[in-house]
């Protein structure tokens, strides 16, 4: 996928260089598509052979040397010849007129003419229009009544469109020795033909020293050829400037195809908006001719312009395969996310499902698998082997260990129970060796109001001693009590 990025690149960085950049010599404009008609050094890659001073090459003229004399050297005939005054001379490039040897001249002395012509093949079909015809500057009378005819093929004159006719005073004085006409026509021959007899002529006769047939390069039009059209298809009426087809290049305005698209619009005949491409960044620029989205497209879209969808791929530069997610349905594939509708294949996550879940996880969300002592199966988390102590189930996942908690209840409640068993056996076994005795309340000292019990080998007594759960009663050591009367005498305490 880099490498076709790259050739992209490439390509289009040749179709820019193409465009508007370096050209090959000899050419220059927009796809380097016009021929310079100029010196090659003197000829720039983007505007040709306009500047001050140009000269162009021999044939072409104009201010961007794109308008060319297509009858010059072209093949020729005429009715009659004066002498070596022969029909070539009118198309030899030499336009100098103050001497009868650089021109044609018809022949004037022979009784039996009855009409002059001069023809030139143009030897393809011509669009013509403007013509130029260069007269002696001398006998001035034989300018007069001369008609210009465009034919397709080479039949006596005159045939062929009549599309101008020279007309004047008798004299000719009127009609200047440099003559352009507007002579529009399609066909391969012009014809020049007259009836007229000259004064001091015996027969119709002609001379002139050249004749020029203009037509614009290909590409260009108007009356100096100086306009650019680009069409799709055919090259414009070099006249008019029109496209045959009706359509532009991209980036080229109708009908003429000679203006750029106004800023906001590009592509063929400046019908795309700039505004609807899907560019990564808003402020990208928009090439009047591609509407390239500088700096790339968002997520889903595709093309020069940004105006495609990834077909059968989706995400940044299409660069992800429908075909590769792991959909647990037949799914549609959005070409932003690609997201799968209806969720993923056991072990694939993530929203087109691309994802695999990481070994020791299994299902749809990638949960964790139990504790087997091998890992579980990616789909459905079974484990292929033995469960690890304490668990359980064809997934590993069942713990029948006893929970820490429930444990440590069981073992306080244990403990609890052999503490008060202890204290009651003790207590019984110090009951029958007669080493505790039951005291009622009755018999406690009026005198202090309290059962008092005397422990220890010290003989102190204890108030409020008694036994959880015996009322009324509280157990003292055996002491020989003081007894009223007496003499404060006390027993020993027995001890064991």
């Amino acid at each position: 996928m880099a490498g076709d990025r790259i050739l992209v690149v490439v390509a289009l960085a040749g179709w820019i260089q193409l465009t508007w950049g370096s050209c090959p010599d000899g050419t220059y404009g927009y796809q380097c598509s016009y021929n310079c008609n100029c010196p090659v050094a003197t000829c720039n890659s983007r505007d040709g052979c306009r500047s001050r001073n140009q000269t162009c090459n021999r044939g072409w003229s104009g201010p961007t040397c794109q308008k060319y004399n297509k009858a010059l050297n072209k093949p020729t005939s005429a009715s009659s010849i004066f002498l070596s005054q022969s029909p070539s001379k009118a198309v030899d490039g030499v336009t100098k007129a103050n001497n009868y040897s650089y021109c044609f001249h018809s022949a004037f002395n022979d009784a039996s003419i009855t009409v002059a012509w001069w023809r030139v093949d143009l030897s393809e079909m011509t669009q013509i229009h403007d013509v130029t015809i260069y007269f002696r500057r001398d006998h001035k009378v034989r300018r007069n009544g001369i008609q210009i005819y465009i034919a397709e093929t080479d039949a006596s004159p005159p045939a062929g469109d009549n599309c101008y006719n020279v007309k004047g005073k008798a004299d000719g004085t009127d009609i200047p020795y440099v003559l352009n006409v507007t002579c529009s026509g399609n066909g391969r021959y012009l014809v020049l033909y007259t009836t007229v007899k000259s004064r001091g002529d015996p027969v119709p006769s002609m001379d002139f020293c050249e004749v020029q047939v203009y037509v614009c390069g290909p590409g260009t039009f108007g009356s100096d050829c100086d306009n650019y059209c680009h069409c799709d298809g055919e090259v414009c009426e070099y006249v008019s400037g029109v496209c045959p087809s009706g359509d532009c290049l991209p980036g080229w305005k109708q009908d003429k195809c000679d203006t750029e698209c106004i800023p906001g619009d590009y592509g063929r005949n400046c019908n795309q908006k700039c505004s609807d491409r899907n560019c990564k960044t808003d402020n990208s620029s928009c090439d009047h001719v591609t509407g390239e989205c500088v700096g790339g497209c968002l997520t889903g879209w595709k093309g020069t312009d940004c105006t495609q969808k990834c077909l059968h791929t989706y995400g940044d530069d299409c660069s992800y395969l429908c075909s590769a997610r792991h959909c647990s349905e037949t799914s549609t594939c959005d070409h932003v996310t690609g997201k799968c509708e209806r969720g993923c294949n056991p072990g694939w996550i993530d929203t087109d499902c691309t994802t695999e879940c990481k070994p020791g996880t299994f299902g749809p969300d990638c949960s964790r698998c139990g504790h087997c002592d091998v890992t579980c199966n990616v789909g459905d988390g079974h484990c292929p082997g033995e469960c690890l102590d304490g668990f359980t189930g064809d997934r590993c996942d069942v713990d029948v260990r006893v929970p820490p908690v429930t444990s440590g209840v069981i073992g306080g409640a244990v403990g609890i129970a052999v503490m008060l068993l202890l204290n009651a056996g003790l207590t019984t076994c110090l009951l029958r060796t007669g080493r505790l005795t039951w005291r009622s309340s009755a018999c406690a000292d009026p005198k202090d109001g309290r059962n008092k019990t005397v422990t220890g080998d010290t003989g102190e007594i204890s108030a409020h001693a008694h036994v959880s759960g015996v009322d009324g009663q509280a157990y003292v050591e055996l002491n020989d009590l003081t007894r009223e009367g007496d003499k404060m005498s006390t027993y020993d305490v027995i001890k064991n």
